[in-house]
């Protein structure tokens, strides 16, 4: 099991060391590929825990946060790329709420 769960990891390390978030959103967004290597009865369980909990309501509060401290002062914001993307990303979100948000490319 922990070599199949490296190789599905590997793809998702190259798409981040190579800068290509959306392919690397693509795949942490797909349940079916993310739980293929549990069990189906475990499945909608670490759905929930994953994607509710640890992105969606993770995001929610520090949108909160977020807009009570950017005001303030210039800040740099530094989340896992799951959070960013999608929907419920705090990208679209921060958006939404009427800020400017650009990426910080490597050199």
């Amino acid at each position: 099991p922990w070599n199949a769960f490296a190789d599905a990891v590997a793809p998702l390390v190259a798409d981040y060391q190579a800068n290509q978030a959306g392919r690397l959103w693509q795949d942490v967004s797909d349940p079916e590929e993310q739980f293929k290597y549990l069990p189906v009865q475990d499945r909608a369980f670490w759905q929930h825990l994953m994607y509710q909990q640890l992105l969606v309501e993770r995001n929610q509060q520090w949108l909160v946060r977020l807009v009570e401290i950017l005001p303030q002062q210039p800040t740099l914001v530094a989340v896992g790329a799951a959070h960013l993307f999608g929907e419920q990303g705090l990208i679209l979100r921060l958006r939404q709420v009427g800020y400017r948000v650009e990426p910080v490319l490597p050199e």
